[in-house]
């Protein structure tokens, strides 16, 4: 496997891989989109009210909803007992109206629950920073955490269609093998903005968990292993630390002294890493 190959393989795990920790460091950005969507699921879950229940007759979109809601968020219908995602998969029109994006298949039922007033908001945040692909989340100029691991994973594989052709170039003159050397360049800048996805979308997921704690940023000088927290956390458990974008194990790197209120690693981060510790 040439370098340029070997390159395009490793952005394309950065964007997708589920299995394990990419090159044994972080997780993917499709890994961390999961979590969030996982989080939101359990938020949305655990907050509903009694529901609205339809059957679909393979040509209606529209359907009447017994109580008024102000935006798709307020919602979680499932057709089929699948959860579908808001502006997606639904929309509100209206206040009594639930619009699909294409009909549901006949006879299947569609069951339409009403989030409690204080999940609404944070249960449809999450679900857009999770799963949006059809523009930025809502009141934000950015997208969602499956936006850039989709974004990612056509970008590694241009990469890679392009390693292989500059490899095989290369063995038929000298002139290909700038090409190639072009085409890992294009790789390596690829696997940096994956590693920068995935830092993002491990801040999407904390926040999907609910905390209203911002994250805070310290930098390591190499001997220092204490670092005052802001606000006290009642376990490592509720804290999600990363080095230099590398997730620590809550178990062996770090634990919690002066009653949560200091993060004290068991070894001291190296001069000028970034330490973020994220609250969930």
């Amino acid at each position: 496997m040439t370098a340029s190959q070997a390159q395009a393989t490793l952005a394309s795990d950065w964007a997708q891989k589920t299995t394990g920790t990419v090159d044994g460091s972080g997780y993917s950005a499709k890994y961390w989109a999961g979590q969030a969507a996982g989080s939101a699921a359990a938020v949305t879950a655990n907050t509903v009210i009694p529901a609205d229940v339809f059957t679909g007759d393979g040509v209606k979109t529209d359907f009447t909803i017994s109580r008024p809601v102000g935006y798709p968020g307020a919602l979680m219908v499932t057709v089929a007992g699948v959860p579908q995602a808001p502006l997606d998969a639904y929309t509100t029109p209206a206040t009594t109206t639930l619009r699909f994006s294409s009909a549901p298949a006949n006879g299947v039922v569609i069951s339409v629950r009403y989030l409690d007033k204080e999940a609404q908001s944070g249960a449809a945040a999450a679900e857009e920073w999770a799963n949006k692909t059809s523009g930025p989340v809502s009141g934000s100029t950015e997208y969602s955490a499956k936006y850039y691991a989709q974004s990612i994973a056509a970008s590694a594989a241009t990469a890679s269609q392009q390693a292989t052709s500059a490899a095989n170039s290369a063995a038929a003159s000298a002139g290909s093998a700038t090409a190639s050397a072009n085409s890992a360049t294009a790789s390596a800048t690829s696997a940096t903005q994956a590693q920068s996805y995935m830092s993002q979308a491990q801040g999407y997921a904390a926040a999907a968990g609910g905390s209203s704690v911002a994250p805070q940023v310290f930098t390591g000088n190499g001997s220092a292993t204490d670092f005052s927290l802001s606000t006290a956390a009642s376990s490592v458990h509720k804290l999600i630390v990363t080095v230099n974008y590398v997730v620590q194990d809550s178990l062996d790197a770090y634990v919690l002294v002066n009653s949560g209120a200091t993060l004290r690693f068991t070894s001291a981060p190296a001069a000028s890493a970034r330490i973020v510790v994220r609250y969930i």
